[in-house]
């Protein structure tokens, strides 16, 4: 055979690189894309807000707060491999925000103990960190996985300058009631995002057969 149909039979047998079949997947949508971006940033600004509160939570013991924020996420994301597919996605994303809220309501919540906002920032982390966990898995039901990896992880990084931005600038102002609503609203957000704007995945898609 000639070169041309030996490098022709070469480049068949091998298989696709994964950059290559990525790109070459059917178009996702714009609005999936903005979905993780807005997950990104919601799931981890709670996160970001507890690390900025740390020195009213424990004025001398910054670095305690700063442990109990991070320690409980390694541990969830160590046995990650374990628990991903014992719940479906719908239970995990509202496991999920719960857990946020309880941590910022335990926070913004005046005359709150200093062990329940610590039990608050714990939870709160495990949320995150599971939370995190879901999105990265949940990105493989989508047309280009990677790209929803890429916006989930531009929400994240904007996640800490914006929640140090809130406990700063906008929280502290706003008084109790106001950080309460505020903290609602940013509940209410990560919920719809996912369950009213976000396609649903085909593996929460209830299976129709027909007879």
């Amino acid at each position: 055979p000639s070169y041309s149909e030996t490098a022709d039979a070469d480049y068949r047998q091998t298989p696709p690189s994964p950059r290559r079949a990525d790109y070459n997947s059917p178009p996702t949508s714009a609005r999936n894309l903005a979905c993780f971006a807005c997950l990104g940033l919601l799931n981890n600004v709670v996160f970001a807000i507890s690390n900025a509160s740390a020195a009213n939570v424990l004025p001398d013991a910054v670095a305690t707060v700063y442990i109990i924020n991070t320690a409980p996420g390694l541990a969830i994301k160590f046995v990650a491999p374990l628990w991903i597919d014992l719940v479906s996605y719908e239970t995990k994303f509202l496991l999920v925000g719960a857990s946020l809220a309880f941590n910022l309501f335990v926070l913004l919540l005046p005359g709150m103990p200093t062990w329940l906002k610590l039990l608050g920032i714990a939870l709160g982390d495990t949320g995150s960190s599971a939370g995190e966990a879901s999105c990265m898995a949940l990105t493989q039901f989508y047309a280009q996985p990677r790209r929803h990896i890429a916006y989930f992880a531009m929400g994240t990084g904007f996640s800490g300058v914006v929640g140090y931005g809130l406990k700063m600038y906008v929280l502290t102002p706003l008084g109790t009631g106001g950080s309460l609503l505020l903290g609602a609203f940013l509940i209410i957000l990560y919920w719809s995002t996912y369950f009213l704007i976000l396609d649903t995945p085909w593996v929460d898609t209830p299976a129709v057969y027909e007879d």
